[in-house]
Formats: C-alpha cells, structure tokens, sequence
C-alpha cells in the first residue's frame, strides 16, 4: 500500500529498505527508471494544478499528453484518438464561450469528467495496461494490477439515502439494502485481490490542497510501505539528553554580562564601538532587546544551528519579498491598477535570485496573489495623499547627536548607517508655491519599511531613520511607517507624540544604549520578558536576572 505524495516520490528508497533480497545491479536500474518517471508524473501534475484559467488548463493537458506521446501510442485505435481530440477541441470552444476570470483544479476536473461522460472505446490489443474502474476489473485476471484512488467515501462507497422505505424493511422484502450494500463491495474487493498474477499495489491520497482524505477501512495496513524513519541522534541531542539527566545546578556559573577588565578586551570594544565606529541602526535594536543575545550573535557571530525543516527561514523570505517591491518601484511610480504584472515580473526575479524550491515559489506566488488588491488599495490611498514611490533601497551613513540624561554630558556623537526601504515624496505643485509667502519651502517625505513578520512598535529604526533622513536631505520627513507584507497595511509613527519628541526619546534611548556598549555592558537583561520565549541561548542566563 502506498499512501500519499511523498512515499511515491521516495518509493525507491522504500522497496530498497523493504527488500529482503539484495537487488542486482539490473533490478537497481530498473528501480532507478520507475522512480525518474515517477517523479515526472508527479511533477507535470503540479504544475498543471498552478494554472488559474481553463484555457490554461486545456493547454497544459494537451501538452502533458504529447510529452508522454499519449497520441504516438502503438496500436491505438484511430477513432479512440480522434474522439478524445474532437472532446479537448469542445472543451477549449466551452472555454472560450464561458469562463470564469479563475478556477481550481477540481472545477477542471469536472468539466473535463462532464465531456467524456459516456465515451466508450475498444482496444484491439490485448497486452498492455489499461484503465478500467472498480466494478469491471474482478474479472480481467491481470498479469499486474494496480488499483487507486482508496478513500474512505469511495470505497466503501453508500447509496443515496432513501426518504421512503427503511433498511429494516428493505431486508424483510428480500431487497438489497445497506448492509448488503456494503458486504457486497468488500466481497467484490477481496475477489478483485487475488485476480493477479502478482501481488496487487493498492495506493490512496493523503490530501488535495487543504482536503484531508481518510484512507478506505478495505485497506490493510500491516502491508503498507512508507518511508523509514530515521532514529538517529546528533551528538548534541545525546549530550543534551545527558545533562537534563543529571539535573546539575549550574546558576553559580552563569555569566553575568559583564567583560573583565583587559587591554585586549577594551582594544576589541574599541575597535567595534568607539567613536570612530559606525553603528547599524538593527544593530541598536537587537542590543535594545536582549545586550547578551547582541553579545552572542552579532559581537561573536555564533549561532545554534538548527537542524533543517521543512520551511523557508524568516530571512530568505524577507529578502525575497524585499526584492520584489524593490523591482516593483525601482523606475518610479507605478499606477496601482498597473502594478499586478510588474509585481509578478519582479517575484520571479527575485526567485531566480533566491531559489526556495518548486512548493514555496508556489506558496510565494499565492501570498502575492492574496495580498495584490491590498497592495492597490493602500497605493491608491497614498497617491489621493499626493505621495508617490521617490527612492527604493536607499543607504544612509551619517552622525547625529545622540542624547543623554546624565546632566555632565548630555550629548554623544552617534555614527550611524542603514538602508530605508522606501522612500514617497509629495512635491508641491506651482500653483500651491505661488499661494504661499515662503516661496523655498521644502518637499515633504515619508519613510516605508517593508515587514514580513510583526512589526515593533518600541523600534528605534524609525526615529533613528528619521533623523539621518533629516540631516543628509532638504526634504523633510514629514512621518514614517512600518509597511506590512502581511495584509498590505501601513503602520504610521509617530502617533500621540510629536515628531520632535518622537525623535528626541529615539535618540536618548539610543546614546545610552551605544554608551553602554562601548563600557561592554552585555547583561542577560531583555527589554521584554516575550524576548526569552523564543531564545536559543536562555540556557546561558537562566537564574542571573
């Protein structure tokens, strides 16, 4: 029994891992030549499932039928290839006369299975395979048999509920009622089972997109083969498991964030956080969060590695979304309602760039498709505001005067650098400018960074973006937004505060913080309790704070 995608993909590896017999080298090829072909079939039926109109559809289907010269087959009656052209060519003249903007896969299917209702055809060879259903087959005495499709509602399969006689006078009037029903497909199962020469290879669905299907109870799943489960543990999973045995006390040894008091030490700091040293704007941020995951990660570049899943990391998403909206508006304004095509242009791009793999391009391709009218809307908005895209991806480095609340010096010099995804501009217009006595008043910008997780809302990249902004450029930031890839909304700052305090706290917050770092104060002190959930490194603090 084969159950699913996934084991057809590895049945390779299954018959080879199930095999009591060792395999020749003939029997491996032979193997390795169903498993390629296989795959093939598998793969050209996925990318039939991602077209979203039956025309599309139409095509990809003639299409996967010449690739597998279902038409060049030998022996093949002519009027059985001429009905099933003729049928493809009624189907696309449907097609073109109604269809709707986009369907699923099972709409196709069903207007494929509506067109060959009743279409009958006869080989005049016998050798070969054929396709016939369920009632038909008992009684072929095949050399192979193969039989799919066993789900639940289908085989056992019921008959329609009868509004006027119930079972029990049914069975009493000598007429075939449910239990009977039943009996007599599992009896037609099991006669259909010993009707080959070979053993029989039963195969059931797992799932179609989000539809669970449960395999049929006809099934025996003592003689199912699936993938083997690899029980193998990576040194780091024993000595984890070695440690939680013993149930040590280790809070007397914990490090306390503190670096001692070396020329070496202070020669590193220096060289990192000194005066002369440039400080990413993240960079703040991630030491606001937690200064010992700063010290871990970002100061010594160490990691816990992670052993692999079946996802895309948060970062390649990131990336991968951020280089889309880049190509979307790198050669200016684009009119919301012709964004879906360059918007397209650029995801696939930018898939080329960061390859992630058939089934999450696909997943990247509906997430975009989803958020596209989400995207126009708040596009239309910004431009009835008088805003339009003025510089993607653009790069700041310059220094601002950061703020202290120690009364003997209330300012450090803060040298910064990051990138701004986005910036909008709102340009005044001639006839505004002649309107008003200040005739040089500057344009006004709006700063946008791209989230594809949750944004923060006590962020300092903002602000700190903001200021840098205000000091390299004449046009002034009038506020800026967490821009969300999520659902296609903006979350604008500042909000009850004024931008002068919006931007006065930022930079308080951030001279403290770089004096800290340039002291190398590295303390497991986060700036939330909600920054230990998901940390990998608590097991170095636990018990100091």
């Amino acid at each position: 029994i084969v159950k699913g995608k996934q084991a057809w993909l590895s049945v390779r590896e299954i018959l080879l891992n199930s095999s009591e017999e060792k395999l020749s080298e003939g029997e491996k090829k032979v193997l390795d030549e169903f498993q390629k072909q296989v795959s093939q079939v598998i793969n050209t039926l996925e990318k039939l499932k991602r077209e979203v109109n039956l025309s599309g559809f139409i095509d990809n289907l003639e299409k996967v039928l010449n690739k597998f010269r279902f038409f060049d087959s030998p022996g093949s009656p002519d009027d059985i290839l001429g009905s099933i052209e003729t049928t493809i060519s009624e189907l696309r003249h449907f097609a073109m006369l109604y269809s709707p903007d986009s369907i699923s896969f099972a709409d196709f299917v069903f207007y494929l299975r509506q067109m060959l209702q009743g279409f009958k055809g006869s080989d005049k060879k016998e050798d070969g395979v054929r396709v016939v259903p369920f009632e038909l087959a008992a009684g072929l005495e095949p050399v192979e048999l193969f039989f799919g499709g066993m789900i639940e509602n289908d085989l056992p399969s019921r008959p329609p509920i009868d509004p006027i006689l119930p079972e029990k006078v049914k069975k009493a009037l000598g007429l075939p009622y449910l239990e009977y029903y039943l009996d007599r497909q599992k009896r037609h199962f099991q006669r259909l089972l010993n009707s080959s020469a070979s053993d029989p290879y039963l195969s059931c669905p797992v799932a179609d997109g989000e539809k669970i299907f449960l395999p049929s109870p006809f099934l025996d799943w003592e003689q199912g083969i699936s993938p083997a489960v690899l029980n193998i543990s990576t040194e780091e999973d024993v000595l984890l498991r070695e440690g939680a045995f013993k149930r040590r006390d280790f809070s007397d040894v914990l490090w306390n964030g503190k670096l001692p008091s070396d020329i070496n030490v202070k020669s590193a700091l220096n060289k990192r956080f000194g005066p002369k040293a440039f400080f990413r704007v993240t960079d703040i941020d991630a030491y606001r969060k937690c200064p010992m995951r700063f010290y871990i990660e970002k100061f010594l570049g160490l990691e816990i590695q992670r052993p692999p899943e079946f996802e895309v990391e948060a970062r390649l998403w990131g990336k991968l979304a951020h280089s889309t909206m880049e190509y979307l508006f790198r050669d200016g304004d684009v009119e919301p309602e012709d964004m879906g095509k360059k918007l397209f242009d650029g995801l696939e791009k930018s898939l080329r760039e960061f390859p992630i793999g058939d089934f999450w391009a696909g997943v990247a391709r509906e997430i975009f498709i989803k958020l596209l009218p989400a995207l126009k809307e708040q596009e239309a908005e910004m431009r009835m505001q008088g805003f339009s895209p003025f510089i993607v991806e653009h790069p700041l480095k310059t220094e601002v005067d950061g703020l202290k609340r120690v009364s003997a010096k209330s300012r450090i010099d803060l040298r910064l650098k990051g990138k701004i995804d986005r910036v909008d501009i709102r340009t005044q217009s001639p006839e505004h400018r002649t309107q008003t006595k200040d005739k040089k008043q500057p344009d006004t910008v709006r700063l946008l960074d791209y989230k594809t997780g949750s944004a923060d809302r006590d962020s300092l990249q903002l602000p700190l973006y903001i200021s840098m902004w205000n000091k390299e450029h004449n046009e002034l930031a009038e506020k800026a937004g967490f821009y969300s890839l999520k659902d296609g909304k903006i979350d604008w700052f500042p909000k009850r505060a004024s931008m002068d305090e919006f931007l006065h706290s930022a930079l308080q917050l951030a001279g403290e913080l770089v004096e800290k770092m340039r002291k190398g104060v590295f303390k497991p002190a986060p700036f939330k309790d909600t920054e230990c959930r998901y940390c990998a490194h608590s097991s170095l603090c636990k018990g100091v704070k």
